[in-house]
């Protein structure tokens, strides 16, 4: 497979439109939407999506099939059809969410760095949804199931982990900062996933717990950037010394359809929220969406021709 690292996607500074307040180690930053770039980011979302997509559905194909040639003619059936369109939708909300916090980080930049680098994103080690999707294709093998009852009814166990994670390294390549992005999107507004969200940040390790599979993910590409990060993550992994310019920041990344009435932000400005307790950098991301459903429909349920 060919390497493709996660690069910044400039249309996000029209679609969003940016506000930023920074205190001491605390930063909120709010994202507006812009209607008249929607259709341009959703062009350019597309591709990112079907990229990280096309990673979950190679690996299910050689994970599946005895011949090097995973369309071989004697396979009956594509052990990835119907990914990640049969997945329910709070899953595909949760990838979205992990997948907008780190083109924000590499695109708009987070803690005032610009150089945030995502080498890869971790959907292919959701293995709760590999199982639903099995489920789906016995079920139907004959056509697409209704997806409005997946909606309904499915309740797939999110991916454990970091939910993305960014890297900064030096002219050497060496890992000297990194970024845990936690992640939440919904319709509406929900106080428990902010909640949540921050808890989850505060309780992590000074190492992201997925470095592991990062590495492991990587191996699968020969491309020598691909290799060049291997390392780097290795170092960074199996080192007992930590760099002594080290250090992890957090990332808050809310996705939200509902804006708040009484309120500038449904996050605080000024604070952190009460659940984290780390000593950390955090910063905030508050990003305001119209019709995120029908956003995330159309990135993961649509091909491009649909939607133009």
């Amino acid at each position: 497979m060919h390497y493709r690292p996660t690069t910044a996607l400039p249309v996000v500074h029209d679609w969003l439109v940016s506000e930023r307040t920074a205190a001491n180690r605390y930063a909120h930053h709010l994202l507006l939407e812009v209607a008249a770039y929607r259709e341009a980011a959703k062009v350019a979302l597309h591709d990112v999506i079907a990229q990280i997509s096309e990673d979950s559905r190679t690996r299910l194909r050689l994970a599946t099939v005895t011949s090097l040639d995973p369309f071989d003619e004697e396979l009956c059936v594509d052990p990835a059809r119907g990914y990640p369109a049969y997945l329910d939708i709070i899953t595909l909300k949760g990838y979205f969410g992990e997948v907008l916090s780190g083109l924000l980080a590499v695109t708009v930049g987070s803690h005032e760095i610009h150089t945030w680098e995502v080498p890869a994103f971790l959907m292919r080690f959701h293995e709760a949804a590999f199982q639903y999707l099995e489920r789906q294709q016995q079920a139907h093998p004959d056509g697409d199931p209704d997806l409005q009852v997946i909606d309904a009814r499915a309740q797939i166990p999110g991916r454990t982990g970091d939910d993305c994670l960014a890297f900064q390294r030096d002219a050497h390549g060496q890992i000297v900062r990194v970024l845990c992005c936690e992640a939440k999107c919904t319709l509406d507004h929900a106080s428990g996933l902010v909640a949540d969200a921050h808890t989850k940040a505060s309780e992590a390790t000074l190492k992201p717990v997925d470095l592991r599979q990062l590495i492991e993910l990587l191996a699968d590409y020969d491309d020598p950037e691909a290799l060049a990060w291997r390392n780097a993550l290795a170092r960074l992994r199996f080192s007992q010394v930590l760099p002594n310019n080290y250090e992890r920041c957090d990332l808050i990344c809310y996705v939200h359809g509902r804006r708040p009435i009484r309120n500038h932000t449904w996050l605080s400005v000024t604070a952190p929220h009460p659940r984290y307790t780390a000593p950390r950098r955090l910063e905030a991301m508050e990003v305001w969406l119209s019709e995120v459903t029908a956003l995330v429909i159309a990135l993961y349920r649509q091909d491009p021709v649909e939607r133009q």
